[in-house]
């Protein structure tokens, strides 16, 4: 393997597995890892990322910073998943993350759905949100985001039907780098 690979591999590929497996296991994303992932994301294109590689790096990290910050702040990803992501647009630039980041969106999606499911709690979402969309459809009434949300405080429980996000941006990214 060329020194790019070992350092994408050993770089990218073992630190998002290792923060997917803690989300997945205890539902947060550490700091210890996105940080250093960061960086790394950084140096790695400015490296070998050609000529605008650096510039490339910048773009997709405040670019999927942005996008995380605006998830945080519907209540629908934590502030690890944002740094993920940010993660994932340095390492990957906007291109290429938006394409892993949508695949773990629809992951995620599936992931919620299920659990949904199992709960026993499909219906009522599901009629809470059809009733949500009409009222806005139909009236423009503005309505307060009536699912539950993660908690803003770190020890605080998660709710039963959240979904680790970070270990479905983790199962992406090593799905597209085997296939």
């Amino acid at each position: 393997m060329d020194p790019p690979g070992i350092f994408y591999v050993l770089g990218f590929l073992v630190p998002v597995s290792m923060a997917g497996f803690y989300d997945w296991r205890r539902n947060i994303v550490p700091n210890t890892v996105t940080f250093p992932l960061m960086l790394g994301g950084m140096v790695y294109r400015g490296l070998y990322g050609g000529p605008g590689g650096l510039q490339e790096a910048f773009i997709g990290g405040f670019a999927f910073f942005l996008f995380g910050c605006f998830l945080y702040r519907l209540g629908g990803c934590g502030g690890g998943d944002v740094k993920l992501m940010a993660a994932f647009g340095f390492w990957l630039g906007p291109g290429r993350a938006a394409g892993v980041i949508l695949a773990a969106v629809i992951m995620g999606t599936a992931w919620g759905l299920y659990k949904y499911a199992r709960l026993g709690i499909f219906r009522e979402r599901l009629q809470v949100f059809l009733c949500a969309l009409y009222l806005k459809l139909a009236y423009g009434v503005k309505l307060a985001w009536c699912l539950p949300r993660l908690p803003r405080d770190i020890d605080a429980p998660a709710p039963r039907e959240a979904v680790p996000f970070g270990a479905c941006l983790a199962s992406v990214a090593l799905l597209l780098t085997i296939l």
